[in-house]
């Protein structure tokens, strides 16, 4: 019956090693990934500063393109 148990406990341990290994690679891997995203490095004051700079940009731009579509100059019926 020890002989048996001792089986169990060795075939277990394997398994349980086998994936405490899978979970490493799979963290590794998600390390890794998360390390090459763009801005990652920034900090949160430095990525909320340039998302201001890009909303104000983008309201600059909407803001220009409403003007070009309501001047005269352009007829987009055309």
């Amino acid at each position: 019956m020890t002989v048996l148990i001792n089986c169990s406990i060795d075939k277990e341990s394997h398994d349980v090693n086998q994936k405490m290994t899978e979970l490493k690679t799979k963290l590794e891997k998600a390390r890794e990934f998360v390390d090459k995203m763009p801005g990652i490095q920034s900090s949160k004051t430095e990525q909320l500063k340039q998302i201001d700079i890009l909303r104000n940009q983008l309201t600059i731009k909407t803001a220009l393109l409403e003007k070009y579509k309501n001047s005269d100059q352009f007829d987009l019926n055309h």
